[in-house]
């Protein structure tokens, strides 16, 4: 049986878990000193766990809109004026990288997001 008891530390509250069986007759506690031999593969087992977590959640939920202009500078770690002069210079392309629309006297930038990911893998 395993069970988490919490126990208070000076500032915080710590979990200590305690493995043990009940003697059913005498109710006392006796430690299961064999189910300690598992420690290692169920640590094993959250680590895996753990990282494929952090792989779906970084595939299901991005952490940039990498369709708007703030997304893509955070994205980059670079400055508005940065990422004007790589459009203009030809760094970020047309139709690759950004579409732009114009409707009248506004032009409307709308980035795409495979775009801008392959535009980093390259840049590394």
């Amino acid at each position: 049986i395993k069970m988490i008891h919490p126990v208070r530390g000076r500032d915080h509250y710590y979990f200590c878990t305690f493995l043990y069986n009940i003697h059913p007759k005498t109710m006392s506690k006796i430690i299961d000193f064999e189910l300690l031999e598992l420690l290692p593969e169920l640590l094993d087992e959250l680590k895996k766990l753990t990282t494929k977590v952090t792989i779906l959640e970084n595939a299901l939920i991005p952490k940039y809109d990498l369709t708007k202009r703030v997304g893509v500078l955070q994205f980059l770690h670079i400055s508005e004026s940065k990422l004007k002069v790589m459009m203009k210079d030809g760094r970020l392309k047309i139709n690759i990288h950004f579409i732009r629309e114009i409707k009248g006297n506004k032009s409307k930038i709308t980035f795409i997001e495979s775009g801008i990911l392959e535009f980093k893998e390259n840049t590394k």
